[in-house]
């Protein structure tokens, strides 16, 4: 008989357990289901998402980091299971608390062996013959109408030099991955426009456009916010609240979309 309570009584804790189980999963994002388990897979399987021309050709691929809390980290999760489809460019690193977003390095001045090569704007570039290990430093780009360069950069004679030449992370295979440092979203205080500049407002996208901000160079014009073309429109994402500086309005954002496009990888740099 006392056997019979135990049983009915691990029984009902089962139950209980599972519940609870079942509730805090329902509030809890899951980890992001990455087509594979490790970071380098996730780099093969991005980098087959780029419309490369050839398959005998160097081909650059970048990220920059969002440091995030675990709040942020949380959001950031939440808005991944909506969007998914839409970031294939990201990758969710939890163990240090940052989400890498990657992209073309478009038009990227690459050093190798002796030579300086511009790369498409798919950062693609052809192979050399009988190339086996090369390797690649990112010097630069070419200053365009859109692209003209941010303190921090040397800017000389048509070209954007970086501050430092930017040696390749890691490769596989002719894929070549570059650590472009971190991605700072910007907080603007529109209340004192017309005031002394931040380092970092200096080094952002207005100054790499030459004064315009990213969404009026390029055409992107994602909604959400009412448009303020005196800021970068990086916070008008999917679930924006339409507040400058909060991290978990970026994805989606005019700005999130040039960055994938691999358009800005030279600033903070």
């Amino acid at each position: 008989m006392r056997s019979t309570k135990s049983n009915q009584f691990l029984v009902v804790a089962f139950a209980i357990s599972m519940l609870t189980t079942l509730c805090c999963v329902q509030d809890t994002p899951a980890t992001p289901e990455l087509s594979t388990s490790t970071l380098y897979d996730f780099e093969r399987e991005y980098s087959k998402t780029l419309a490369y021309e050839s398959d005998q050709s160097y081909k650059l691929i970048g990220y920059k980091k969002i440091k995030l809390n675990k709040d942020e980290m949380t959001e950031y999760l939440r808005i991944y299971q909506d969007h998914r489809d839409e970031m294939k460019n990201y990758f969710f690193d939890n163990a240090n608390s940052l989400v890498r977003i990657y992209f073309p390095v478009e038009g990227a001045l690459v050093e190798h062996g002796g030579k300086i090569t511009e790369a498409s704007q798919l950062g693609e570039f052809p192979l050399e013959e009988n190339a086996t290990s090369v390797e690649l430093s990112v010097i630069g780009r070419k200053q365009t109408d859109q692209i003209r360069g941010v303190e921090g950069n040397i800017v000389k004679d048509g070209i954007i030099f970086l501050s430092e030449k930017n040696k390749a992370d890691h490769r596989f295979g002719d894929t070549y991955v570059f650590d472009f440092g971190y991605k700072v979203i910007l907080q603007h205080n529109h209340q004192h426009a017309g005031t002394e500049l931040t380092l970092m407002e200096k080094a952002s996208c207005m100054n790499n456009h030459g004064g315009p901000n990213c969404s009026t160079k390029f055409g992107i014009r994602n909604g959400r916010c009412s448009f303020n073309s005196r800021v970068c429109m990086d916070y008008n994402g999917w679930f924006t609240d339409c507040v400058n500086g909060k991290k978990s309005n970026f994805p989606g954002s005019d700005c999130s979309s040039a960055l994938a496009r691999g358009h800005c990888w030279n600033e903070l740099m």
